[in-house]
């Protein structure tokens, strides 16, 4: 290996700290390592119910049981509504936190009837195809559309689990016969020491019978693969891709990829392609979509073109299921499930709306609190950018080196000098200093500094010089060829998949009376309470949830609301 001398004690440890950055990039070792043969996540996910009216939330829990030997646990959990030939109907991400996560997909008011599918998988799954992931079977009724879905290829192959009811809990209901708005008490009390072998549970009271499913993960046995496609993410979301030269095709590697999140929760990332061309970037737990550009640094001789890869599989898939054929006691409860859904949409009872409220600020950045501000109109107009630096007493100048100027920031730390420092313009990192210095200075609010050396991800930079302009419009500058805008979804919200009794003087219509996708048991012991709602018949009460061994849990008990 070849070592840098320099004299100056203190730098040498600045050098020194800044290779380890460099050198240590956990995605090319992971991507280079095709001897390591990587075993597959497990996960087990249930639904609130398994019939549904068109428009309604489908809320799911889903567990990751997957051995400790593992090594790496995903932080993110994708689910998506599917036809059975693996068409998206809706989609979400949503975090895991100690092997736990949940949420809700809304239907779509337009989608006709017929069997779906709703399946949660992680990107590291990816590895192992859509056979891997797990599968929980839908029914969606609309009763405002004629048309039905059709029934997918029969050939392929497939085995559900087997339906198992445990006997693990003791269940007691202060009653067995409710008139409405009255309240129900339910101790659920687990036997056997039970507690210490929970991974999770999950409860949901039901209209009697809306519930009938078992999930299956179509593949049979354990699959594993040599390379990985996609990077686990324990860290939260990721964007992975590939960088190509967009005339040769050919991949690119060692450029250098610059991702900027543009609003709220404003940040940067750089990261560099590994060997084969693709790259992989951690992104921080936020909520909501978000825009977001990236780019590739400049490359000698290539024209780079970024290929981003898509958030959700698009691995095609195909899951024989049986045709839309309700028999009469399943007409009859669609029916009630379908007027219940109307009357909420006709009173507007949306019983699971929620605000939230986001600690997130448009001005904060990730650099914090600059050394220096240099705001353009403190000073006369001057005719261009470069003089306001090399006219002015700024800690910024304008260099010149083989006819191409550069920035350089001026500080007090050691080291400074071997660094270039990250220019940006609203976030977006310019490599290219000449468009900057082309742009019009009233276009210009302020200039942020950072004069010392800082470390962001794999990269040590000279400082930091955000341009800021005056109309958030990037001030007219020219970015970056390889760039891309990006509308990207972080995590789905998920405060509105809870459910909550409708105000007085309105029509309680819930479908689903009461969720807990992630039942905790005290001294072995849990109560639930809730209310009944108006619609009379007969509610399930479902314990569901699976062992750290992997073994299901599913027990109920009944019972029925008169007016």
């Amino acid at each position: 290996m070849n070592t840098i001398s320099i004299k100056t004690g203190s730098v040498n440890k600045v050098i020194i700290f800044v290779m380890f950055f460099l050198f240590i990039n956990q995605t090319n070792v992971i991507a280079q390592n095709t001897k390591t043969i990587w075993k597959n996540e497990k996960l087990i996910a249930y639904t609130d119910r398994s019939l549904y009216a068109a428009g309604e939330e489908v809320r799911f829990a889903a567990f990751d049981y997957s051995k400790d030997t593992l090594g790496r646990i995903s932080t993110v959990l994708y689910s998506e509504i599917i036809s059975p030939d693996g068409d998206q109907i809706a989609n979400g991400k949503f975090e895991i936190n100690d092997r736990k996560s949940s949420g809700c997909l809304v239907i779509p008011t337009d989608q006709v009837s017929g069997n779906y599918y709703l399946r949660v998988y992680t990107k590291y799954m990816r590895n192992f195809g859509p056979n891997s992931f797990y599968y929980i079977p839908i029914t969606i009724v609309n009763p405002q559309n004629s048309k039905v879905m059709d029934a997918s290829d029969t050939s392929a192959s497939i085995h559900p689990a087997k339906k198992y009811i445990s006997n693990d809990f003791d269940i007691n209901i202060n009653n067995k016969i409710f008139g409405s708005h009255e309240n129900v008490q339910i101790t659920i009390s687990g036997k056997n020491q039970v507690q210490s072998n929970i991974m999770g549970l999950s409860v949901a009271v039901v209209p009697g019978g809306s519930d009938n499913n078992q999930g299956f993960t179509p593949a049979q046995k354990n699959i594993t693969v040599n390379e990985l496609s996609f990077l686990p993410e324990t860290r939260g979301p990721s964007i992975s891709g590939i960088v190509k030269d967009s005339t040769s095709g050919k991949p690119i590697k060692d450029v250098r990829i610059n991702l900027s999140i543009i609003g709220k929760g404003r940040d940067f990332i750089a990261t560099q392609t590994n060997p084969k061309g693709h790259f992989n970037i951690s992104l921080p737990f936020l909520d909501g979509s978000r825009d977001l550009f990236i780019s590739s640094g400049n490359v000698k001789d290539d024209r780079p073109q970024i290929w981003i890869d898509n958030d959700f599989s698009t691995t095609p898939i195909s899951i024989p299921t049986k045709p839309f054929n309700l028999n009469e006691n399943q007409k009859v409860l669609a029916l009630q499930i379908a007027r219940n859904n109307q009357v909420s949409e006709l009173y507007n009872l949306d019983t699971s709306i929620c605000k939230i409220e986001t600690k997130l600020n448009d001005t904060s950045v990730f650099y914090g609190h600059p050394s220096y501000v240099l705001n353009l109109s403190d000073y006369i107009q001057l005719p261009t950018i470069e003089e306001y630096f090399n006219e002015l007493p700024t800690q910024v100048k304008v260099r010149k080196k083989d006819g191409k100027k550069y920035f350089k920031v001026l500080g007090p730390q050691p080291g400074m000098e071997y660094f270039a420092p990250l220019v940006m313009v609203d976030m977006v990192a310019i490599d290219n200093p000449e468009l900057i210095l082309k742009a019009t200075p009233s276009e210009i609010s302020r200039v942020e500094v950072i004069n010392k050396i800082y470390v962001k991800g794999d990269y040590s930079y000279g400082g930091i010089v955000n341009f800021i302009s005056k109309h958030n419009d990037f001030a007219g500058i020219d970015l970056p060829h390889s760039g891309l805008f990006i509308h990207y979804l972080f995590l789905s919200e998920t405060c509105h998949c809870n459910v909550k009794v409708p105000g007085t003087n309105k029509p309680d219509s819930r479908n689903t009376v009461y969720w807990n996708p992630n039942l905790k048991l005290e001294k072995g012991k849990s109560l639930i309470t809730f209310v009944t709602p108006d619609t009379p018949g007969n509610y399930d009460v479902i314990i569901r949830g699976v062992t750290k061994m992997g073994t299901p849990i599913y027990q109920k008990i009944s019972f029925k609301v008169e007016n």
